[in-house]
């Protein structure tokens, strides 16, 4: 269960959004060819839900698969445009707050996915040691970000906020996507657990001017475990329907809306 996973998680952040704001809702293996960015605007994933809670998507371009982890937000976040500090805030609402309403190279800096290797063969525990910083940060590997703000949509329904990051691990150097499929090969004989952090880069050249709560302490988003996945019972990535291929194109263009 997930409080299993919490409290059996290697970790210890210095400050934890308590489990009223944020939590883990779970996690997908879509296996493609294609890994898709914007997987907010899957219609598939929609349909099961994905927009009845406030969600940060992880979503991991590998070579043969989209690593989806979704996060719950705290119910305040509806309106990326509107998140000001309140009184009451506590220190970690207060860091959380400027890591959405930060731009892309603030998130880059301060986002973090941490791994720690249960169990798994030599392979990887090698591997493991030899990266024993985050396995994804924004200043080493490419990132993108897309956010899309609370609305109702024609039917009348609330479509809660979406904050998701895409990270290309697919369009990255050789040894990161070699590293990929040595993950792939081995998955089944892995339990890992991940935490998702904010925290300062430690070559932040803002580091004299930010908040001293925020240089101090990290904020743990959430914990999961991911144990002994077999890559072939993974479900396959749903093509893109001809209207939802218009649509994306339209919005990389300019002249459609998320």
């Amino acid at each position: 269960s997930q409080e299993k996973n919490a409290h059996g998680s290697a970790y210890s952040p210095s400050i934890r959004i308590s489990a009223n704001d944020c939590s883990f809702r779970g996690m997908d293996i879509l296996l493609t060819d294609l890994p898709q960015e914007k997987m907010y605007m899957n219609s598939l994933l929609n349909r099961c839900g994905l927009r009845t809670k406030p969600t940060m998507i992880i979503n991991i371009l590998a070579p043969w698969a989209s690593v989806v982890f979704y996060l719950q937000l705290p119910p305040w976040v509806r309106d990326f445009d509107n998140l000001d500090n309140e009184e009451e805030d506590s220190k970690e609402v207060q860091m959380l707050k400027r890591f959405l309403n930060g731009n892309d190279a603030y998130r880059n800096r301060r986002f973090k996915v941490i791994p720690q290797i249960v169990e798994g063969p030599l392979p990887i525990r090698m591997l493991a040691q030899a990266k024993k910083n985050a396995i994804i940060k924004g200043t080493s590997l490419p990132l993108s970000w897309h956010k899309d703000s609370e609305f109702v949509d024609k039917q009348g329904n609330v479509q809660k906020a979406i904050l998701e990051v895409d990270c290309d691990i697919a369009g990255s150097s050789k040894l990161v996507r070699t590293s990929a499929s040595l993950l792939r090969r081995y998955m089944h004989l892995i339990t890992a657990d991940l935490a998702f952090m904010l925290a300062h880069a430690d070559d932040d050249d803002d580091v004299q001017t930010m908040p001293p709560d925020e240089v101090k302490h990290s904020v743990c988003l959430g914990v999961a475990r991911v144990e002994k996945i077999i890559p072939e019972m993974c479900a396959v990535m749903p093509p893109l329907s001809e209207t939802e291929s218009i649509h994306r194109a339209s919005v990389c263009v300019g002249v459609g809306e998320c």
